[in-house]
């Protein structure tokens, strides 16, 4: 039995026509005939049965044709794994996450990318997004959230959510905030932020300057566990989105208010190879990332929305 009879059958099975399947193939009439006779003459049944309108499969038929599907689905596996292995794929990939996404997302990647994928081993590089995207470019990740999207001859990028900055303090503390709060309000609380976050510095700087305003009392941290600290004993706020502090948020001891500043609800993507140059094993991971995502939002426990 040969891989091209099963490839023509497969073919004319499918499209119920000699004709077509020939036009298709780029195989003359004549040539699948005598393959599909040779293969009839193998199994020792007719395949087809010719009628008016074409042709269609006999019992026999049906029979060879669910198998010789998952004939050529393996032989497509098959020469897609090396296919893979002639271009040097790895299996090990880095990834770039932003300090939130580091909190709620890794944990189910991994874990699902661990059961489906065992033979895959991720990495993750946590940073923000102007960073995040300089590495991604560079080389130095495969692939990385971030706000900007990149579409050139070797990168793309999946549009994912879209979610908002809050203003963040314990559940007492916001207790005592009238709302909806305003940008003079904020620009007036005690707050501790993430030094390394310049691109949220500068956005807040630049919608207090429209008011002719600035921040009287800022803190700046890096440590997640010392702006917590700032938040739970010190009375402090903090400017993030809410998935950041997601654990103490549903566990009541911080709470949240939506900041009125239409500019730092962020648009989040993916950016990673042109995905006519991936790998078997990178599609994997990129249609993993997205499925997670989307999950994540139908959760409905982070705030995002969907990119349309």
């Amino acid at each position: 039995m040969e891989f091209r009879q099963l490839k023509y059958f497969y073919t004319v099975a499918n499209m119920r026509s000699l004709s077509e399947a020939a036009e298709h193939l780029n195989v003359s009439q004549p040539a699948i005939g005598m393959q599909i006779r040779k293969l009839e003459d193998l199994v020792g049944s007719k395949l087809f049965i010719r009628h008016a309108r074409g042709i269609r499969l006999t019992p026999a038929g049906e029979i060879m044709l669910d198998h010789t599907s998952d004939i050529l689905n393996k032989i497509d596996i098959l020469y897609t794994t090396f296919k893979d292995i002639r271009k040097g794929s790895k299996l090990d990939f880095r990834i770039g996450v932003t300090p939130s996404l580091g909190r709620v997302f890794v944990p189910r990647l991994m874990e699902l990318c661990y059961d489906q994928h065992p033979r895959i081993s991720l990495l993750f590089s946590q940073n923000f997004h102007e960073q995040l995207l300089t590495d991604v470019l560079d080389g130095n990740l495969d692939f990385s959230f971030t706000k900007k999207q990149v579409n050139s001859q070797n990168f793309e990028t999946v549009p994912l959510y879209k979610e908002p900055v809050r203003l963040i303090g314990s559940a007492e503390e916001i207790k005592k905030l009238s709302k909806p709060i305003t940008l003079d309000q904020i620009a007036h609380l005690p707050l501790v932020l993430d030094g390394r976050d310049e691109d949220l510095e500068m956005l807040i700087l630049r919608e207090l300057t429209k008011i002719n305003t600035k921040l009287s009392d800022v803190i700046k941290v890096q440590s997640i566990q010392l702006r917590k600290n700032y938040i739970a004993n010190h009375s402090r706020f903090a400017l993030a989105p809410s998935a950041l502090f997601h654990s103490e948020i549903i566990s009541g001891s911080f709470d949240s208010i939506l900041m009125p500043i239409p500019a730092l609800r962020r648009s989040i993507h993916l950016v990673g190879p042109v995905i006519e140059n991936m790998t078997t094993a990178e599609n994997q991971i990129r249609e993993l990332i997205i499925k997670i995502i989307v999950e994540m939002v139908d959760e409905g426990n982070y705030e995002w929305e969907l990119i349309s």
